[in-house]
């Protein structure tokens, strides 16, 4: 399979999407819970929160993918 310079392009653009979606959901919808559950650990939960839903969000991504367009076997 050959790759063209545009796939790079959108490998990376997705890529830095998924990392700033996690990270926004972390700051505005979580960190306020963590902060009041973990007090002053609540960085090390927002670490790994944040790998959790870049994990999460990048499964989504792919399985949207694989279903607008599947791989062919073969």
């Amino acid at each position: 399979m050959k790759t063209h310079p545009l796939d790079f392009i959108l490998s990376g653009t997705t890529t830095i999407l998924i990392a700033l979606a996690s990270y926004w959901c972390i700051l505005n919808i979580i960190e306020p819970i963590t902060l009041r559950l973990f007090n002053q650990y609540h960085i090390f939960v927002n670490g790994i929160l944040v790998l959790l839903l870049y994990g999460l969000f990048a499964s989504l991504i792919i399985k949207i993918c694989l279903k607008a367009h599947p791989i062919i076997s073969g």
